[in-house]
């Protein structure tokens, strides 16, 4: 996937987050990186991350570099 702006990619994580009921926080936000890893990770373990890091072919894009969709927490 890939994202014009970092406050578009932002934006679709958000409805990501509400649609499949995940907690993250941001973990990392420079101008080249934002990661977004599931805020009860300490707590039990859960690997959910999603990272964004800007295209090496197109510098005005942003991509997904990481995803790891494994999500073991759930708030119900």
């Amino acid at each position: 996937m890939q994202f014009q702006t970092i406050d578009e990619a932002k934006d679709a994580i958000k409805k990501y987050k509400l649609k499949k009921d995940v907690q993250c926080k941001v973990t990392k936000a420079t101008s080249k990186k934002y990661v977004c890893e599931c805020s009860h990770k300490a707590e039990n373990g859960c690997n959910w991350k999603i990272r964004l890091s800007k295209s090496r072919r197109n510098v005005t894009f942003w991509v997904v570099s990481v995803y790891n969709k494994t999500h073991i927490y759930s708030s119900n």
